[in-house]
């Protein structure tokens, strides 16, 4: 599988993004750094708009795009609808932070917390596949939090430092976070190296094009109970058949993508 770069900038730009914002939201609920929050506010918005930029230049076509967002249990759907609840909230963030010379409600601080690690969760979990047996396993959730944890609160100590507003407290964020993305790196790291050699799930990737067709040979008559297909973000429709001898085809059965 070749990397797909704007996936990987999707993903490390939004982690980013929540990042900045847990953290900007942490430091709102202890009531430090008030002249900063406008611009860590203003960071996470424009890491987030780039991580939405990078994942149309993954999809490519509108076609992929409209499929992907057209189920609810499609990664992208989830991902889509965690993003849009987390946008709400940072605008009622903002909203505040013009009304009140950026203080914010306890409340508000809790929620914005909570949906940040929420996105990167749902985020992380989009890409949980059996056949991706390096991605399949609920440390690699751990690693892209572990990755937010010291992105956003290094970034947070930054714009502080930037803007001349002393907080001891980014500095401490940032340190644990530091601590966090390495413990859960070199887990995942390890598990991941592991995982690597499955003999189970699919190991190669047919890439066709419309009206390509391909032949599975099993080598003798077998029973099948269950089909599953694997793909990334996969639009239009196939058939599958049946044939004992490969010359007569029967049982076609018209499989919609799911994404």
């Amino acid at each position: 599988m070749e990397l797909q770069w704007p996936l990987i900038l999707f993903t490390t730009l939004v982690a980013w993004s929540a990042g900045v914002f847990g953290t900007q939201a942490v430091l709102a609920l202890r009531g430090e750094a008030p002249k900063a929050q406008l611009s860590c506010w203003i960071t996470a918005a424009v890491l987030l708009a780039a991580g939405g930029i990078a994942v149309f230049f993954h999809l490519e076509h509108f076609e992929r795009i409209f499929n992907g967002f057209g189920h609810l249990t499609s990664g992208i759907t989830q991902e889509l609808i965690a993003i849009v609840v987390l946008a709400v909230a940072a605008i009622v963030y903002l909203v505040y932070l013009r009304r009140d010379e950026g203080k914010v409600p306890a409340w508000l601080a809790v929620l914005s917390i909570a949906l940040a690690a929420v996105l990167v969760v749902v985020m992380a979990h989009s890409y949980m596949m059996s056949a991706r047996p390096a991605w399949d396993s609920v440390l690699w959730i751990f690693y892209v939090l572990g990755n937010a944890c010291v992105l956003g609160p290094a970034t947070v100590a930054l714009v502080c430092a930037i803007v001349k507003e002393p907080v001891r407290l980014a500095a401490t964020v940032a340190l644990i976070g530091a601590a966090v993305n390495a413990v859960t790196t070199i887990v995942y790291a390890v598990t991941a190296f592991y995982q690597l050699g499955d003999t189970v799930a699919p190991q190669t990737l047919w890439d066709g094009k419309e009206g390509d067709s391909v032949v599975i040979d099993l080598g003798s008559v077998q029973e099948i109970s269950q089909f599953r297909y694997y793909g990334e973000i996969p639009y239009g429709d196939f058939d599958i058949s049946f044939s004992a001898d490969g010359v007569s085809w029967s049982g076609t059965q018209e499989q919609s993508v799911g994404v």
